[in-house]
């Protein structure tokens, strides 16, 4: 499976195309993405170091094209006509950057879920990094 993104980094207040595709033979009950914030906290507990990471923010993709045809699932691939699909991620104006400190991180990942008869449900991330807004 690849992703593919319109334009990097991603800017606060912006939209953004992302094309995915799969190559191989599958079949999808369903399948959806979205951008996704996470922040991660280190800290001490004792003489233990922990990390906690909790999700803040999703923001689901719209999909602009059916892969063959209406009703959309289920879905295909196979490999002389792998699966495509592109989807369109809108950012607000306020959303917080990518950040790596001593004890916190913003990280943002676009993550692909779905499920297949062939598999059991999937996830895949795929890291991206958003700028701060520019205020010129």
């Amino acid at each position: 499976m690849a992703v593919e993104v319109s334009d990097l980094p991603l800017l606060p207040g912006k939209a953004y195309q992302v094309y995915l595709c799969h190559y191989g033979r599958a079949e999808f009950s369903r399948l959806s993405l979205r951008l996704a914030g996470y922040e991660e906290a280190v800290y001490h507990q004792g003489t233990d170091i922990r990390t906690e990471t909790a999700q803040f923010a999703s923001f689901e993709a719209v999909p602009l094209n059916h892969p063959r045809g209406d009703p959309p699932f289920p879905w295909r691939a196979d490999p002389e006509e792998p699966l495509e699909l592109l989807c369109e991620i809108n950012l607000p104006a306020d959303i917080m950057h990518s950040f790596q400190g001593l004890n916190n991180t913003i990280r943002w990942k676009i993550l692909v879920e779905g499920d297949s008869p062939q598999w059991p449900t999937f996830c895949r991330s795929f890291p991206v990094v958003v700028y701060p807004h520019d205020e010129r």
